[in-house]
């Protein structure tokens, strides 16, 4: 079972037999694609929405979780051990909205030349969403160490 507190996402262990549920300690396992690492308890913001997938173009739900470095998206709701992809904010170079998909829900993540689209399910948390990943972009680019070349 999973739960929501605040920002960290923890375990729920299951029923004691005494008529309640204890919490466990705060998930902190790091789930790795490519060697990136993903550290799940530092959740900016989380929900789901539909993605579609790059090779097949289908669109399946799935969980997405926003940390301060990177956007995951996860099969199982409560498994964060594995994403199905992990988008490191460096790379990004647009977060914008997409019409392409004929929603009024569509946004688009360009990272390492392609193209992540999403589908919110109406279009104020779709706005939300590009709001939390324009921040947390804004705030990883004010953390890195900018190219001398850039600053003439």
């Amino acid at each position: 079972f999973c739960c929501s507190s605040g920002r960290t996402i923890c375990q729920q262990a299951p029923d004691s037999g005494r008529g309640h549920t204890r919490m466990a300690k705060p998930l902190v396992e790091i789930a790795s694609e490519n060697g990136i690492g993903l550290v799940v308890h530092h959740v900016l913001k989380e929900g789901r929405l539909f993605k579609q997938s790059r090779h097949l173009r289908l669109w399946r739900r799935r969980k997405v979780i926003l940390t301060p470095q990177y956007l995951g998206t996860f099969c199982e709701p409560c498994d964060y051990t594995r994403p199905t992809e992990v988008i490191k904010f460096a790379d990004v170079t647009a977060a914008t909205h997409c019409d392409d998909v004929g929603q009024d829900t569509g946004f688009c993540i360009t990272a390492r030349g392609s193209d992540f689209i999403f589908l919110a399910d109406t279009p104020a948390e779709k706005e939300a969403w590009l709001r939390e990943i324009g921040k947390a972009i804004v705030r990883l680019s004010a953390l890195l160490p900018h190219d001398e070349a850039d600053c003439d």
